[in-house]
């Protein structure tokens, strides 16, 4: 069902947008890490959601919102519940590589500043404690 893709918004970006613009630089950069950001609060939250159901089968009941009552699930609804959040995880994580190999592309200095900055609180904290 999934097809190989080939990324070409890093191509499309460099080609539309002056990216030494310092401008231009912060906003996409901004951007692309909103982005990122949003991807991965939705694979979590479907994650949660995909604990919760299974919560549900392995309590084999749940209760009514309005009375509280115990109730019997609809099990084939759980299931299909279930399915259709583990698939759009999966879209989201499909997604998430793509955005974040195409950032890596696009923001090659701010990867390298970050990876600089990891190393040297790193450092520090060695030789801190």
């Amino acid at each position: 069902m999934s097809k190989k893709v080939t990324n070409n918004l890093v191509a499309d970006i460099k080609r539309d947008h002056v990216l030494t613009d310092r401008t231009v630089y912060s906003q996409l950069s901004y951007r692309f890490e909103n982005i990122i950001q949003s991807i991965r609060w939705n694979i979590k939250n479907k994650q949660e959601k995909i604990e919760a159901i299974d919560q549900i089968v392995q309590d084999g009941h749940t209760f009514n919102q309005e009375t509280g009552s115990q109730i019997e699930p609809d099990w084939v609804q759980l299931s299909n519940n279930r399915q259709w959040q583990v698939d759009q995880q999966d879209v989201e994580q499909t997604l998430l590589e793509y955005f974040i190999k195409a950032q890596k592309e696009l923001f090659v200095d701010d990867v390298h500043k970050a990876k600089s900055q990891a190393d040297a609180f790193e450092s520090l904290k060695r030789i801190a404690s």
